[in-house]
């Protein structure tokens, strides 16, 4: 499902943060969230990738598991997941005309009603295990409505300083605001003045925290063509080769956090795991716009970093991968309050020429815009194009080079859209 009219409406409200609306109108439905256990992960990045790799190991495992991500990528199905099946547009049809009185009686935003649903679903659906990913911060964000054992932070860094504070002390604080009593808090944040702030917090409330590097470990970290390959350790529990076909040494981080999350969750309710499967289920994990490469003739990679922060581990990423040294197109659109003259300077170090994109979200950077970044920064790019003409450029004049597509998640579902269409329509993958 593309879109929805009811849907498209609430999107007018915008972003409002608290959570009186969402408890009031999930009492009303008997409070489902309260019947479901799993884990509930943030951070500022990281947060999507570590989401799906605990999911999959728990669904790898033989567990009914169900993850709830935002933003989607191609339709609006794939923010609810349940065993490798998006939510039928059937079903979706259903939870949103059945819920959609909620939103108006207690003038839900989109991001509370979409959340809402997840909670509806995935209780009826009777999951073993339910991830959710926050949306934005933690402390006001409607799935902190979930108060599982496990929660995840993943990394601290600056994004959404309209909301969450301009200073990293203020987003952690917004970040922490998922941790409650009982929790076991499991975190790869690694600033060492942080790490102290989150400790005195997870004291007070009572809560457990593992810490990357002091209470688990990562180790002899290699790469070999698109998988990292690493070993693990926590406790008494040695994994040694483990291959991960998710590319960046930021991606061994999350994946350390979600196999802790996973020995964790599994042990509280008294299963026995098979190690193997940890193997098995990472050496073959893809998600979608995260280091995915999309092609190999042309050599297409594709990541929705979003931030300086993310911008800059993609820009590390790529230099690591790029081992035959092609020159690099970027593809790149941004919105404009995610600092685009910041992540244009990083990028620019590697790229050789830019095409400059919008994408359909209302804050996307406009071409003029781009035009203007471009003379301040001294770029080497393209006059301005849309998206389906970029694509046929690059297949048509610099299939030799890496082609790198970033800079925001919102342009991805028209640059899949547009590869595809030239895929079957234009030339070859």
């Amino acid at each position: 499902m593309k879109s929805h009219p009811f849907l498209d409406k609430l999107k007018n409200k915008g972003i409002t943060l608290g959570l009186d609306r969402i408890y009031n109108a999930l009492a009303e439905i008997d409070n489902p969230h309260n019947f479901q256990k799993g884990a509930l992960i943030g951070g500022t990045n990281g947060k999507g990738s570590t989401s799906y790799m605990l999911y999959t190991l728990l669904a790898k495992s033989g567990f009914s598991t169900s993850l709830y991500t935002s933003p989607h990528i191609n339709e609006i199905n794939d923010r609810y997941l349940i065993n490798n099946q998006n939510i039928t547009d059937e079903k979706l049809n259903f939870y949103i005309n059945n819920l959609k009185w909620l939103a108006d009686k207690y003038n839900l935003t989109l991001f509370e009603f979409e959340t809402l649903i997840a909670f509806k679903y995935f209780n009826d659906a009777k999951v073993d295990f339910a991830i959710y990913e926050v949306g934005m911060g933690g402390r006001l964000d409607a799935t902190n409505c979930f108060n599982p054992f496990i929660k995840i932070i993943t990394s601290i860094s600056k994004d959404h300083v309209e909301f969450l504070g301009d200073t990293l002390e203020k987003i952690l604080y917004e970040k922490a605001g998922i941790v409650k009593e009982g929790n076991l808090l499991i975190t790869g944040i690694e600033d060492k003045s942080l790490i102290s702030l989150l400790k005195r917090y997870c004291q007070e409330k009572k809560s457990e925290i593992l810490v990357i590097h002091e209470d688990f470990f990562i180790s002899n970290i290699r790469e070999y063509d698109i998988y990292e390959i690493f070993d693990f350790s926590y406790k008494d529990i040695k994994l040694s080769n483990i291959k991960l076909s998710m590319y960046g040494r930021h991606q061994v981080n999350n994946c350390a956090l979600s196999i802790v999350a996973f020995l964790e969750l599994t042990k509280k309710y008294g299963y026995k795991i098979d190690r193997n499967i940890i193997y098995d289920s990472l050496s073959t994990i893809k998600f979608s716009g995260r280091f995915e490469v999309y092609s190999r003739d042309p050599l297409i990679i594709i990541d929705g970093a979003h931030n300086t922060d993310g911008i800059q581990k993609l820009k590390e990423s790529v230099s690591s991968f790029n081992r035959k040294e092609k020159k690099i197109l970027t593809i790149f659109s941004t919105l404009r309050n995610k600092d685009p003259i910041g992540k244009i300077n990083i990028l620019k170090d590697i790229t050789e020429r830019f095409i400059f994109v919008e994408n359909d979200h209302p804050l996307t950077l406009k071409n003029h815009e781009f035009y203007i970044l471009a003379k301040q920064a001294n770029l080497r790019y393209f006059e301005l194009m849309n998206i389906d003409t970029a694509i046929k450029k690059i297949f048509e004049e610099y299939k030799d080079f890496l082609i790198l597509i970033t800079g925001s998640l919102y342009s991805l579902p028209e640059i899949y859209k547009q590869l595809e269409k030239y895929r079957y329509y234009g030339g070859q993958r």
